[in-house]
């Protein structure tokens, strides 16, 4: 706004009916409409555009698939690396299971061993009682 145009503190501005109409669409695009009938290139201009934007676009989705083929690639090696890790485990886990397996079997034995001294140590207890009482 001009100085000698400014209004003082405190006082609305003008209102919209009151400045002169602007419209600066319509001025760019008559700008837009004489450039491009100057240029001698105007009617091929925006196939040319949309070539180069569909072949940008087939560059970038080659780029992605190319991308995407290697990233599936290393993902189906770390699927490998993991399934020999997991049968890797399983194995280990299997013969530690095993031999977990022995060790409570050994238990049992040496329980069930047990057992059977016990009841002897029993047995011959209750006979001597008995033969204590009949003495």
């Amino acid at each position: 706004m001009p100085p000698d145009q400014r209004r003082p503190p405190g006082q609305s501005p003008p209102h919209p009916e009151s400045r002169p109409p602007t419209t600066p669409s319509r001025c760019g695009l008559r700008h837009r409409q004489s450039v491009a009938a100057a240029s001698p290139f105007s009617p091929s201009l925006p196939r040319g555009i949309s070539i180069y934007k569909r072949k940008k676009i087939e560059v970038g989705q080659k780029e992605l698939a190319t991308c995407l083929k290697r990233t599936v690639g290393d993902l189906k090696e770390v699927v490998v690396h993991i399934q020999r890790d997991i049968k890797t485990v399983g194995d280990s886990m299997s013969i530690k299971m095993q031999y977990l397996q022995s060790t409570a079997n050994d238990i049992a034995n040496v329980v069930g061993k047990s057992l059977e001294n016990h009841m002897q140590l029993l047995d011959g207890q209750s006979k001597a009682m008995v033969s204590l009482i009949n003495l």
